[in-house]
């Protein structure tokens, strides 16, 4: 604490160092809206799925299915010799689906905010 000139009471100071890198919290409050965080999920994916034949599994068939494909045809086709490769594609697969979804879904979100407004 620190005191101010010509008062006599101390005064607490705020100080941004002190405070924990913001990742963290964000991970403490995702810890803390778990259950929620779990709900909203699994309401996006029962409404997103709701009328498909193969339904939550799509979620996965999907990947995998573009693994398959992808893995083929670069090791196979075009004689692309890495080892591990399928995992290395893997991940490559995962990152860009979750980009490409969430750039979706915010521009959808901002267009009917939008159009709302």
């Amino acid at each position: 604490m620190k005191a101010v000139a010509g008062h006599s009471s101390a005064l607490s100071v705020y100080d941004t160092a002190n405070l924990p890198p913001p990742f963290w919290e964000e991970l403490v409050q995702l810890w803390r809206y778990r259950d929620l965080v779990a709900q909203l999920i699994s309401r996006d994916l029962k409404t997103r799925y709701k009328r498909s034949i193969l339904g939550v599994t799509w979620t996965l068939l999907n990947p995998l299915g573009m693994l398959a494909v992808l893995s083929l045809v670069f090791s196979n086709l075009f004689r692309f010799d890495l080892p591990n490769y399928p995992v290395y594609l893997l991940a490559g697969i995962v990152f860009w689906t979750f980009f490409a979804q969430t750039s979706t879904a915010v521009t959808a979100a901002r267009m009917a905010a939008i159009l709302t407004y």
